[in-house]
Formats: structure tokens, sequence, C-alpha cells
């Protein structure tokens, strides 16, 4: 398996009754042609947070608002490692893991059992929320993305999006503070 990371960017204009998330619609396989986080592959030796904020600019030009003394601040114990910053979490002023999805992609084989042989592919999505150092930047797309936009986060009802992606804004609603900007 590969392990993805999804960027769930939010913000909250004044003017605007709801908070809105950043989209984007792929331009690649999988999921080519579908509205879905921006995201993609973590690298060797990446952090999930440096993998987040590299994508979101790499697919959008969005520039995550984090706090770089928090990036390599880890708390050590033998071979494993946990952020500090995953311990302070409602703010969204550092992009903060917070749920994890399986994709995993069957080749059409009718009904029969999944199993290793039948999957095409197979990534552990970890969803990161993070937010804006300027909401109201440009956003542009590049890289896998065909189209970036902001969407209000009660309008996503859309048939093209990919799966789960309206519940995966509700946990992160329900989770952090947007601040109103």
């Amino acid at each position: 398996g590969n392990v993805g990371i999804g960027v769930v960017i939010l913000r909250h204009v004044r003017e605007l009754e709801q908070p809105e998330v950043l989209l984007i619609r792929r331009g690649k396989a999988p999921s080519k042609g579908l509205v879905s986080f921006p995201g993609g592959s973590q690298e060797i030796g990446e952090t999930v947070i440096e993998c987040a904020i590299r994508e979101a600019m790499e697919e959008t030009g969005a520039r995550l608002k984090y706090r770089p003394e928090w990036l390599r601040d880890i708390i050590k114990e033998e071979q494993n490692r946990i952020p500090r910053a995953y311990l302070s979490l409602s703010c969204l002023d550092h992009p903060v893991p917070f749920t994890a999805v399986d994709v995993i992609a069957v080749k059409d084989q009718g009904d029969e059992v999944v199993d290793e042989d039948s999957i095409s592919h197979h990534y552990c999505v970890v969803e990161v929320a993070a937010t804006l150092e300027d909401p109201r930047q440009p956003i542009i797309a590049g890289d896998d993305a065909d189209e970036a936009f902001w969407v209000s986060c009660d309008a996503l009802d859309g048939k093209d999006m990919v799966p789960n992606l309206k519940r995966v804004v509700e946990l992160a609603l329900s989770s952090f503070t947007i601040p109103k900007q």
C-alpha cells in the first residue's frame, strides 16, 4: 500500500455565512475527473505535515498556515515519533492530521471475493486539516489538478465528488475552530 495525504483546507471569510473548503478536480488517475481534496503521495523521509504543505502548494498555489518551529519538533521514543504539534489541536494555526481513509480500488470481477490479486491499488489517505496564511490569496490549479476552487461547506452534494468527501469536511468542521477573517 501507499500513503497519501489529503489536505482539507478551510476558510471562513467575514462576508460569508458558511466556511468554505478548497477542492480540486483531479487531472490524473486515481479518481481522474472527480472533485477531491488537494493532496498526493508522501515521499520517503517527508513528514505528514511537510507533504501537506508541499502538495497544497503544487496543486493549488495555497500557502498553508504553519509554525516552522513545529515542523520538526518531534517527541521521539526509539523508532516511534509524534510531532508535538499534533498535541495542540483546535485552532489550525498549524496543519493537523485528523482522520484516515482507505482508498481501495478493485478490478471489476463481479461478485468475487476481494483478495490481494483483485485490488488494483490501495492508498491509506491521511486527512490533514489546515487554513491559509492569507485566506484571500489567489488559487491557481497546477500539477495534478485540472482546476481548483472554493466550495461552501453546506453545498457539498456534488455527484462528481470522491466518496466520503462531505463526511470528512463535516468531521473537520466539528473538530476545529475556523477563525472568521
